[in-house]
């Protein structure tokens, strides 16, 4: 158990904990806006630090669920879930799974229909290599109801293109780029949302 300055106690293996949060701020720092009564999806979680910085915002009033298929990032996100001053008492899950690139396996948009809510506020896709092919098979009802998504992907133009045109194709407008990801030796943070009535 360590303590993080402003997060609290958090559960976690060997991680550089601090460089972790100061990643997800980078997220607030674009542009990202969460509300009291958030839902947040949360694939390729980790240990937890966007539900924590998530809740933190929203004091304590968010809904999330993250997903996460390392069994000891698995472990630290589930008790972090529950033992976390910001998150104890929310409705949070923590699932132990991956989400597949292809229809055989739990696919981005299963993962969304799993929150059972009408609106997504925040999904974040942290999926390694497997970025463009994750997007590319999500179902297009999935797109309606999220209203920003941060996606860490990889640094290579032709994938950054493509993730890009996906994005704007599912008529998210507001984007920015950030890179190379704090949390990452390579690779970028594309945040989009959509645009403001």
């Amino acid at each position: 158990m360590v303590h993080v300055p402003h997060y609290g106690e958090i559960e976690a293996p060997p991680l550089d904990l601090e460089r972790t949060f100061r990643g997800v701020e980078a997220y607030f720092g674009a542009g990202l806006i969460l509300r009291r009564g958030a839902a947040v999806v949360d694939v390729g979680a980790s240990i937890g630090a966007l539900a924590i910085a998530a809740a933190k915002r929203c004091e304590g009033e968010v809904e999330a669920w993250c997903y996460e298929p390392v069994p000891a990032l698995y472990a630290a996100l589930e008790h972090n879930l529950w033992k976390n001053d910001w998150l104890a008492g929310g409705k949070h899950r923590a699932l132990n799974a991956a989400i597949s690139g292809s229809r055989r396996g739990l696919t981005l948009a299963d993962a969304v229909e799993n929150a059972a809510v009408p609106r997504i506020d925040l999904l974040r896709l942290d999926v390694g290599n497997s970025t463009v092919e994750v997007l590319a098979n999500a179902r297009r009802s999935m797109w309606s109801r999220v209203d920003q998504i941060v996606i860490e992907a990889e640094d290579d133009a032709v994938r950054l293109r493509a993730v890009l045109a996906i994005v704007l194709a599912q008529g998210f407008g507001r984007l920015c780029i950030l890179g190379p990801s704090m949390r990452r030796r390579r690779g970028v943070v594309v945040i989009a949302a959509r645009p403001a009535d």
